[in-house]
C-alpha cells in the first residue's frame, strides 16, 4: 500500500495572546456598509486593539481624513528619530511611557498611500512577517486586478487583507469570495439576497432578514458571518456568537462544542 502523506499547510504564525472568537491571522475579510455606519472606527480596532503584526500597509482615498491621518501620525513619529539617542533626554517615567509607544508603534514598517497604482503588490509582501494590508474606498478604480491578487495570494504571503467597503453588492466578485469573514454594518434587500445565494444557503432571505435585523438595534451594531468556523457562523456586535434565531451562546455552551479555551 502507498501511503498517502498529510500536506496541510500549518500556519507558522499564530496570534497566542488574542482572544479566540476573533479572526485568527491571516485571514480575509470585507467589511461592508454605508458612509457613517462605523467600518473605520471598527478597522481602527482591529489595528490598534485586535492584531498582533509586523507591517502595516493601508491604501485609503482619504488619507487626510482624520482617523487616518491620526493612525498615520502614531505609526510615522518615530520615522528618521535616533530613538536610542533621545531617549535619555527623559525621565524615568516619561522614558517608560516613550518605550511602550516605541514598541507598539515604532517597531513597524509601514506604508500609507491613497493611490492603489503606487501601492505595493502582493509580491511586495516578506512572507517572513506578519503584514496587514487595508484597502478603504477602493471600489471606484477601475483597474481592480492588484486587489484582488491580494486576496488570492494574500495568505501564503502570511498577510490579513481588509477590504472597507460602502456596498456588498459592488464589491468585486473575486474579492467577495475569498474572504473568510465578512461584517455588515447595513444591508438593502437586494444585498441580503445576493448574500443567501453566494454563501449562506442554510437561512431562508426571511430567515437571514430576522437574524440580521436582531444584531442591528442600535446605532454602530453590526452582523458579522465567520466562514471559518460553522459554530460561530453569526455574529453581532462585539463578535459575540449567536444562533439562527438570534439567541447568544452561552461561554461554556460554546466552549463544550468548540473545545474553545477560556475568556482571558
Amino acid at each position: 500500500m502507498i501511503p498517502i502523506e498529510d500536506y496541510t499547510e500549518v500556519e507558522e504564525f499564530s496570534d497566542s495572546n488574542q482572544h479566540y472568537l476573533l479572526p485568527k491571522h491571516p485571514f480575509r475579510l470585507l467589511i461592508a456598509g454605508a458612509s457613517g455606519t462605523g467600518k473605520t472606527n471598527l478597522l481602527l480596532n482591529f489595528i490598534y486593539d485586535y492584531l498582533e503584526f509586523d507591517n502595516l500597509f493601508v491604501c485609503a482615498k482619504d488619507m487626510y481624513e482624520p482617523k487616518y491621518a491620526k493612525l498615520k501620525e502614531k505609526y510615522t513619529m518615530f520615522d528618521g528619530v535616533d530613538f536610542d539617542k533621545i531617549l535619555v533626554k527623559y525621565p524615568k517615567k516619561k522614558k517608560k511611557i516613550m518605550l511602550e509607544l516605541f514598541e507598539k508603534f515604532g517597531k513597524k514598517g509601514t506604508l500609507f498611500s491613497s493611490d492603489t497604482k503606487e501601492f505595493i503588490t502582493v509580491d511586495d509582501l516578506d512572507p517572513s512577517c506578519k503584514n496587514v494590508v487595508v484597502f478603504d474606498d477602493c471600489m471606484t478604480d477601475k483597474d481592480q486586478r492588484s486587489i484582488e491578487d491580494f486576496f488570492v495570494r494574500g495568505r501564503k504571503k502570511n498577510a490579513t487583507i481588509i477590504y472597507l467597503s460602502q456596498s456588498y453588492y459592488r464589491t468585486p466578485i473575486i474579492i467577495r469570495r475569498n474572504c473568510n469573514y465578512l461584517i455588515f454594518f447595513n444591508l438593502q434587500q437586494r444585498e441580503i439576497q445576493q448574500i443567501i445565494r453566494e454563501i449562506d444557503g442554510s437561512l431562508t432571505k426571511e430567515e437571514f432578514s430576522r437574524l440580521y435585523k436582531k444584531c442591528m438595534q442600535q446605532p454602530y451594531d453590526f452582523f458579522m458571518l465567520d466562514l471559518v468556523n460553522p459554530a460561530l457562523r453569526y455574529r453581532k456586535k462585539y463578535f459575540i456568537p449567536i444562533n439562527k434565531d438570534g439567541r447568544v451562546f452561552a461561554e461554556e455552551n460554546l466552549r463544550i462544542q468548540k473545545k474553545l479555551p477560556p475568556l482571558s
